[in-house]
C-alpha cells in the first residue's frame, strides 16, 4: 500500500475520530490491505478498536498537515497522537507552536508548562526564550513565574548547547548573539540575526517560533515608543511615566526605557525640589545610559545631539533628546536662580510632577489638576498635602 492511500485513511480517522473494519472496507480498501496493515504494525487493536499507529500519525502530521499550515486539522491530529502517547514531546512542541501562531496564549501556556516537566537541557532553554518574548506581549501569569528563569549566561548556554552534536560552534556562536541581542533589548536588531541566520542554515521548528514571537515584539515595542513618544512630544511626561511602569510589569525594560524612566523621574524630582542632583562620577563607564544614570544630563544632551545630527534624526521623533533638553532647562533655572512660577513651560513641567508624586504616594490625581496655575513653592507643597488628606478621607 502506498503512503498516499494509507494518508487517506488518517485523514478519515482526524475526520471521525474512529475507526472500524467496515470503515476501511466502505473507503474501498480490501481485506488484504487490512492484513498489510496489521501486518506492519501501521494499525492495531486495543480494547476491540481499531488505531492508526501514532509514529505514521506524526509521519502525516510532519509530511501533510505541517506543510498546509490547517491549523484545526493539525490539532486534531494532536490530540489523537497524544490519546496514545500523552508526554510526546515533539508532538506537545507542536501545540505549543500552533497556539502561539494563533495567539491563544492561554493554552500556549499550558503546553509550555508541559514541556517544561520532560525536556532536556536544550529545549528547557528554547522554552526560557520563547517565555522571555512573550512576557512582552502579555503580562505572564503569576503561576508561570517560578519557570521564568531565562538563562541569560552565554557560556552556560554555549555549554548546554555544545552537547548536541548538530549545535556546531558556529550556530551555537550566532545563536547566541540573537539570544544576547534580545535579552538587552536589542530587538529588531535581533530580528535581522534571525533572518540572516535562518537563510543560512535553514529554518528548524525553534526558529519558527522564536521569529513569529520575535516580530510580534518588534511590532508591539514600535506601537509602545509611538505611544509613549507621543505623550513626551506632548508633555504628558505622567502619562509615559505609567505607560513604561505597565511594561515594566510585564517584563523588565531595556536600556532605552530604563534611561526613558530615569529622565522623567529626574524632570519629576527637579520641578518639585528646585534642587540640583549630584552628578556622579564614573571614569570607567562613558556609556550614553551611564551619563544618564549618573546625573550628567548636559554631557548626556551633547552626545545625544552628535547622535540625532549624525544620523538625521527629527528631534521631534526622539524622547531622550525632548526629555533632556527639558532636563537641562530647569537645571539652567536653578543654576541662574530664574526659575518663574509664570513660565508655562515650567507650570506644564510642574503639574506632571505632581501626578507622578500623588500617584507615588498612592492618591487619587485630582480631574481639574491642569487648570490650576502654582505662584510659588508653598502653594505646591499645600497642594499636595491638601489632596492627600483627601484621599484619607476617601
Amino acid at each position: 500500500m502506498n503512503l498516499i492511500k494509507y494518508y487517506k485513511l488518517i485523514d478519515y480517522y482526524i475526520d471521525n475520530l474512529h475507526l472500524s473494519v467496515n470503515d476501511i472496507l466502505l473507503m474501498g480498501y480490501s481485506y488484504q490491505d487490512l492484513e498489510f496493515l496489521l501486518a506492519n504494525k501501521m494499525l492495531s487493536y486495543k480494547d476491540n478498536v481499531l488505531l492508526i499507529n501514532s509514529d505514521f500519525i506524526i509521519s502525516y502530521f510532519k509530511e501533510v498537515l505541517y506543510k498546509d499550515k490547517n491549523y484545526n486539522r493539525m490539532i486534531a491530529c494532536c490530540n489523537l497522537i497524544l490519546e496514545q502517547d500523552p508526554i510526546n514531546r515533539y508532538i506537545i512542541y507542536q501545540l505549543f507552536i500552533i497556539y502561539v501562531v494563533l495567539e491563544d496564549y492561554d493554552k500556549a501556556y499550558y503546553y509550555l508548562d508541559k514541556l517544561y516537566s520532560i525536556a532536556d537541557e536544550t529545549i528547557l532553554i528554547d522554552c526560557n526564550f520563547y517565555l522571555y518574548l512573550m512576557s512582552h506581549l502579555e503580562k505572564v501569569p503569576s503561576t508561570y513565574k517560578t519557570l521564568k528563569n531565562y538563562v541569560k549566561d552565554m557560556e552556560l548556554m554555549d555549554l548546554i548547547y555544545s552537547k548536541k552534536p548538530y549545535y556546531r560552534e558556529e550556530l551555537r556562536h550566532n545563536l547566541n548573539k540573537i539570544h544576547s541581542a534580545v535579552y538587552n533589548g536589542n530587538y529588531t536588531y535581533a530580528l535581522y540575526l534571525y533572518n540572516n541566520f535562518t537563510k543560512k542554515y535553514g529554518i528548524f521548528n525553534r526558529d519558527y517560533i522564536s521569529k513569529i514571537i520575535l516580530y510580534r515584539v518588534v511590532d508591539n515595542e514600535k506601537e509602545e515608543s509611538n505611544v509613549i513618544l507621543d505623550n513626551i512630544v506632548g508633555r504628558n511626561y505622567f502619562d509615559a511615566y505609567e505607560i513604561i511602569c505597565h511594561i515594566n510589569e510585564k517584563h523588565p525594560l531595556n536600556s532605552r526605557l530604563l534611561s526613558t524612566k530615569y529622565l522623567l523621574e529626574s524632570i519629576f524630582e527637579l520641578a518639585l525640589t528646585l534642587q540640583e542632583k549630584e552628578i556622579i562620577n564614573s571614569d570607567s563607564n562613558e556609556h550614553f545610559s551611564a551619563l544618564i544614570k549618573n546625573n550628567n544630563f548636559r554631557k548626556s544632551l551633547e552626545l545625544n545631539i552628535s547622535y540625532i545630527n549624525k544620523y538625521k534624526i527629527s528631534s521631534l521623533e526622539n524622547s531622550i533628546h525632548l526629555l533632556l533638553k527639558d532636563i537641562v532647562y530647569l537645571l539652567d533655572c536653578i543654576d541662574n536662580n530664574c526659575l518663574s512660577y509664570e513660565d508655562s513651560k515650567y507650570q506644564i513641567l510642574l503639574v506632571e510632577a505632581i501626578k507622578y508624586q500623588l500617584a507615588l504616594d498612592g492618591k487619587i490625581i485630582p480631574s481639574d489638576i491642569e487648570k490650576i496655575n502654582f505662584n510659588n513653592k508653598e502653594e505646591v507643597d499645600n497642594y499636595i498635602l491638601k489632596q492627600k488628606v483627601k484621599s484619607l478621607k476617601r
